[in-house]
């Protein structure tokens, strides 16, 4: 190193070099000629005492190394730094280099050599925290299990869980890394949840849906060891006409790059359906591909219906597991009426904690409904929130310990490669009457799919973008639309009706999309060539849109079909794959005519580029 560095700054021990390196081919040393010019001898030595007295420096100078011992990482992770780059926007803008509108880059700590007094410091601001994370963690579990008490305590949340864990357990070892890290390097924690209108929380107050309730009782517990710990609600109703089949591959938009945990629910959208097993392995697979490789989990509104144990046995060691919101109170007590729409209490609980302190009575009733109909009601809510927390609050035991053995932990988050998770276990499917089209490369890919979708929520970037005005690349420069008309339903009413004015019960799920009469987005980089554009299910959109004039880049599309078993018939297959882009850059141009009258309710929601 201080060769390299430093040697080259000085010619002149360049030059005196050569000439004694010249001297030294001629024979002119050891005695048998006198060098002439005797400033050359001098050279070599000169150079090397200079090297010498800078490396001596910096040695003195350096402080010293930590030396703790580093935590045993579960088989096949490893660190992984991806740098993007992009806008942060839902609306359907390009940009202008390779990556536009890919996920920010991952945060990073400049690296920097700290004094004794700063390594003093940050040990025992490191020291305080664990205290506080001891007391807080326990306390927690403590206030969780006295209120199961009658169902067992820890028991009614573990159970949750259709695979059992302990601190041991390798998805609790993954987690408690993650949580060890965010407390080493005061890093926030972010659960992401997609999903139907169970996720969406309908039907209820949004301050009672699960994501609301799961942050409201961690935050102040992870706060106390300086850590800000949120979650995402992506969830969207049915009445978009989305389903998984189209949502999961817009994984990284919906939920952001940036999270530490996912989550999927669609329990009522699976009934019937086939190939599921595709369906959940992508989902954990392009979980883990994104930039924190956030430990995923599928989720069900009562018990478990899906889930094998061959995805449990394979991801284990990355945080997966399944679970119902009220396996774990049903396991231990909790009887659901034959009548159940709209009953109070679990058997035990009449509402939910933060209903005991309610003063509506209306109010207070309300919050103790376990389902409201088919949908989960707060009570039933709060037990799935109380269960994925207790989980939590195990890892960050365990985390504790580590850090308090000395665990040290990388800033950026330890990632994975398609290639370190190892083949999938995904099958080919063709696109033939009644079939979701599907192909076993979805799975295996090294990068999650990309996606431009207009609807809401959305808390991250899209990869996929509408062309930029000054995009002189698209083919279609001089005949695509440069300006967008939106069009948005109006706010869901689907919340109690006593409860329906009030500002925090109000939902965030929307339907939107765009449309002109000529329409071109940028696809980026595509690992399988897969495209679909969907459409707002406003009517029967997608048996419309099937009939317009695709191009990509400028040739045009013979074999478009609409794509079954991707959404409510609102999805169109534009291609199945594709060769290489006449575009430069590797950039396709995806192109849509709907100049036509027949076209004018048609609003397009997502864009998907696998």
């Amino acid at each position: 190193f201080f060769f390299v560095v430093h040697f080259p700054l000085h010619p002149l021990c360049w030059a005196r070099a050569v000439a004694y390196t010249t001297q030294l081919k001629m024979g002119n040393l050891r005695g048998r000629v006198e060098p002439q010019n005797k400033s050359i001898d001098r050279g070599p030595l000169f150079c090397i005492s200079l090297v010498a007295f800078i490396a001596l420096l910096m040695i003195l100078t350096r402080s010293h190394p930590n030396t703790a011992p580093s935590v045993q990482r579960p088989a096949g992770v490893q660190t992984i730094v991806r740098d993007r780059g992009g806008a942060d926007s839902t609306k359907p803008v390009a940009g202008d280099d390779d990556d536009a509108n890919d996920m920010p880059p991952v945060a990073k700590v400049e690296g920097h050599e700290k004094t004794d007094s700063q390594e003093k410091f940050a040990a025992d601001h490191l020291k305080e925290h664990l205290g506080a994370g001891k007391k807080s963690f326990a306390g927690l579990m403590k206030k969780l299990t006295d209120y199961y008490k009658e169902m067992d305590g820890s028991k009614a949340m573990i159970d949750a869980f259709q695979y059992s864990y302990d601190r041991k357990s390798p998805e609790i070892v993954y987690i408690a890394e993650k949580i060890a890290r965010a407390i080493q390097h005061g890093l926030p924690l972010t659960v992401g949840m997609i999903g139907s209108s169970v996720a969406a929380g309908h039907d209820n107050c949004a301050y009672d849906s699960f994501e609301n309730q799961l942050e409201r009782t961690m935050k102040d517990t992870f706060a106390a060891v300086g850590v800000n710990f949120t979650v995402r609600n992506a969830g969207q109703g049915g009445g978009c006409g989305d389903s998984f089949a189209n949502q999961i591959f817009c994984l990284r938009q919906l939920v952001g790059d940036d999270v530490d945990f996912t989550i999927y629910t669609w329990t009522y959208f699976e009934a019937g359906q086939q190939g599921l097993g595709n369906i959940h392995e992508a989902f954990i697979r392009w979980s883990l591909l994104m930039d924190r490789s956030p430990a995923p989990t599928l989720m069900y509104a009562e018990t478990v219906k899906q889930g094998t144990s061959d995805l449990h046995d394979r991801y284990e060691k990355f945080g997966y597991n399944v679970m119902g919101l009220s396996m774990g109170v049903s396991r231990h007590g909790y009887k659901k009426p034959k009548e159940f729409w709209g009953a109070k209490g679990d058997g035990f609980h009449t509402t939910t904690r933060y209903g005991e302190s309610e003063t509506n009575q209306v109010r207070k009733d309300s919050l103790g409904v376990m389902y409201r109909n088919w949908h989960p009601g707060p009570l039933t809510f709060q037990a799935g929130a109380d269960a994925y927390a207790y989980r939590l609050l195990v890892a960050a035991q365990e985390a504790i310990v580590m850090l308090e053995k000395g665990g040290t932990f990388p800033v950026t988050p330890k990632l994975t490669t398609g290639s370190m998770l190892g083949p999938s276990k995904c099958t080919d499917t063709p696109a033939t009457p009644g079939n979701r089209y599907w192909r076993k490369s979805f799975c295996d890919v090294e990068e999650p799919p990309n996606c431009i979708d207009h609807e809401l929520p959305v808390h991250g970037n899209h990869q996929v973008s509408y062309a930029s005005a000054t995009d002189d690349l698209n083919p279609m420069f001089d005949v695509f639309s440069k300006q967008l008309t939106e069009k948005k339903n109006d706010p869901s009413k689907l919340i109690p009706r006593e409860e329906r004015d009030l500002p925090e019960c109000q939902h965030s799920d929307f339907c939107r999309g765009y449309r002109a009469d000529f329409m071109t987005y940028r696809l980026p980089r595509m690992e399988t060539g897969f495209v679909l554009m969907c459409c707002v299910k406003w009517g029967n959109c997608g048996e419309t849109l099937v009939n317009a004039d695709f191009f990509m880049d400028k040739v045009p599309l013979k074999k478009v079909a609409v794509a079954t078993g991707y959404g409510k018939e609102k999805c169109v297959m534009v291609q199945e794959n594709l060769g290489p882009a006449q575009a430069t850059g590797g950039h396709y141009y995806l192109s849509v005519n709907l100049t036509d009258v027949t076209f004018k309710d048609v609003y397009i929601s997502h864009v998907i580029a696998g």
